[in-house]
């Protein structure tokens, strides 16, 4: 099972701060630490009926020139996750979400379902504009460094 207090705590281990919303939801705002990315990421975390958790990440003001139809089509056949997809404003939006419908230890949640939804949005981020070519010579790059 899974509660907003779990999600909370391990928000306050990996040193993040947040808001709890009026509505009910957690908001995490960061920016990369690397400073590869030039724009917040914010993901919005809600817990329903303590079995399934959400995340929904969006990175304000990030607003990539071309078809983001094609760009977030390209991004979910590429990357199983966050899944992808354009809002009705044009926002980009990368989601997660897990049912844990049987009991889990505190250190799983915050290992395999907390911190990669947090960190793992702003790769998507970083390389949604970026074409197989392109993505493909970034980590061929990267694993020589």
């Amino acid at each position: 099972m899974i509660s907003k207090d779990i999600i909370k705590e391990c928000l306050e281990i990996l040193e993040f701060n947040y808001d709890e919303l009026d509505n009910g939801l957690l908001a995490v705002g960061f920016f990369d630490d690397e400073g590869a990315f030039d724009y917040q990421i914010v993901t919005f975390i809600e817990v329903d009926n303590e079995r399934m958790v959400s995340f929904s990440s969006r990175a304000p003001g990030y607003h990539p020139d071309g078809d983001l139809l094609e760009m977030a089509n390209r991004h979910n056949c590429r990357c199983h996750t966050p899944c992808c997809h354009i809002d009705s404003d044009g926002e980009i939006v990368m989601d997660r979400c897990f049912v844990i419908d049987s009991e889990v230890s505190p250190q799983y949640i915050l290992e395999n379902v907390v911190s990669p939804s947090i960190h793992i949005p702003i790769g998507a981020f970083m390389n949604f504009e970026l074409s197989d070519s392109e993505l493909e010579a970034r980590i061929n790059s990267s694993e020589n460094e």
